[in-house]
């Protein structure tokens, strides 16, 4: 067995190449027979000694200079309107592994080196929006922390670089210079994939120089450890193999075709463990997805919709007012339980007429406890005057007809009729029933968005379908809305 003569490491015999130290072993006086592979770069054969270099170059696994990059285009443009931004450290789990993976910059791919798989990021966009409100989902696959200052960090000596000064600015795919090193912080426009999602995004400040690279185009001068070839020879045949970024970790020897797993030192020295790094997004007004954008303008319009009715109604109303030329009379009951009860008549919630509210349908009485009669509601009051949940029906035309809906703590909810025949001397008789005397009793009484005068509006419908012990019935199917 054959021995290294130039750090001593047993090798096998025939052996051309020390796998330890690269050495060839006919150089360096040693017993492999045959002619050695070739040599990287063409370079002639040597002993690696410390301090002694090559003939004609750098020894074998010491970088060469990479060429320079060309200079980036400088062009900003100023943007009009509120500039925002959002400074974040960000992570995601493997899809595969469950590993963290930073995510420095905005990309569509997170690349795991744990198990050297890719995972589709669909949800950057909206992790950018809750981090932009201060906002996290619980149990999402994501991880975010944000910084109240645009200081994303130099990803050479983690310095915070101030971008202040850029912040209101567009479209320039440049570097900006760290403060401490001088090496150039990337900053882009935002991707159009992500634009589409986030309308409001601008500009990228920091994050990997891959990410600028891959979504920018931007060119850059990056650590020459990291990007230049490293030789090494195959433990099998001693061949020399040149080691790269882009190679497997796995990798095949051209001259014995063995498979040669890389060890751990030099994988780590062509890719180093990336940490997560703060990086910065701009964005003028509020940085929402295009979705929830799209909910909030159509909300708008509803509400704007909703505005313009509210004042076609008392513009209705009131002229309505004005031809009759009086007021009416207004219910109000007092009193919620069961069986017949004396009501008040009382002007407590205004006068008929005056309401922007608006009913259709009617309500149909024949027979005992109710007596006979037909009721076509115009109007509608809000609980919220007598501190109820619930609605009063009212006539404009026949001012002793009302019928009042509310929730009552023990039944759930309960209607109200008043007799319109009862009415003497200022008092009337009510009725009041729940769901155990009709067939069908649905009731729906529902907020509004719409406050007028601290009143918030209700809207709803009252469908009935009632037998009374007594023998008589009541029907009605009413909707109401804007009940004030």
């Amino acid at each position: 067995m054959a021995s290294c003569p130039s750090c001593g490491t047993a090798l096998s015999d025939g052996a051309g190449f020390c796998y330890r130290c690269g050495a060839h072993l006919d150089t360096a006086g040693g017993a492999g027979a045959g002619s050695p592979p070739p040599q990287l770069g063409g370079s002639p054969q040597w002993s690696p000694q410390p301090g002694t270099p090559p003939p004609g170059g750098p020894p074998v696994g010491v970088p060469m200079p990479a060429a320079p990059t060309p200079a980036p285009s400088t062009t900003w443009q100023a943007v009009q309107g509120t500039v925002g931004h959002v400074t974040v450290m960000m992570a995601v789990k493997c899809n595969h592994c469950a590993a963290p993976v930073p995510l420095n910059g905005p990309t569509k791919v997170a690349h795991c080196e744990n198990c050297y798989k890719e995972s589709p990021l669909g949800r950057i966009p909206e992790e950018l929006a809750l981090a932009a409100e201060g906002m996290q989902v619980m149990g999402s696959p994501y991880t975010s922390r944000t910084s109240s200052t645009p200081d994303p960090v130099c990803s050479k000596c983690g310095e915070g670089v101030d971008v202040t000064q850029y912040l209101n600015h567009v479209g320039a795919t440049t570097t900006i210079p760290c403060p401490k090193c001088g090496t150039g912080l990337p900053t882009f426009p935002a991707p159009a994939w992500l634009r589409a999602e986030l309308p409001m995004a601008l500009q990228v400040f920091g994050g990997d120089l891959e990410v600028a690279q891959q979504e920018a185009g931007l060119a850059v001068s990056v650590d020459q450890n990291q990007t230049q070839p490293i030789a090494m020879a195959c433990p099998s045949c001693g061949g020399g193999l040149t080691i790269t970024a882009e190679s497997e970790r796995t990798t095949s020897c051209q001259y014995c075709q063995a498979s040669v797993f890389l060890p751990d030192e030099l994988w780590k020295r062509l890719h180093p463990v990336k940490t997560m790094e703060r990086w910065t997004l701009t964005y003028t007004g509020t940085l929402k997805t295009a979705e929830d954008l799209k909910e909030q303008q159509e909300e708008q319009q509803q509400r704007q919709q909703q505005q313009h009715q509210q004042q076609a109604r008392i513009a209705q109303v009131t002229a309505k007012a004005q031809r009759a030329g009086k007021r009416g009379k207004v219910v109000s009951f007092l009193g919620a339980g069961v069986g017949i009860v004396v009501a008040v008549v009382a002007v407590a919630f205004g006068a008929v007429g005056g309401s922007c509210s608006s009913v259709e349908g009617k309500f149909v009485a024949k027979g005992e406890p109710l007596s006979k009669f037909t009721m076509r509601p115009t109007e509608c009051r809000s609980g919220q005057r007598k501190n109820f949940h619930g609605v009063i029906l009212l006539s404009e035309k026949k001012e002793n007809q009302a019928i009042k809906i509310l929730e009552d703590p023990m039944k759930g909810m309960v209607v109200q009729v008043q007799i319109p025949s009862s009415c003497k001397n200022g008092r009337c008789k009510v009725v009041t029933f729940g769901e155990d005397a009709c067939d069908t009793f649905d009731i729906e009484v529902n907020r509004t968005n719409t406050t007028v005068n601290d009143i918030r509006l209700l809207e709803g419908h009252l469908k009935l379908k009632c037998k009374f012990d007594e023998g008589g019935t009541a029907k009605a199917k009413l909707e109401f809305s804007s009940c004030d």
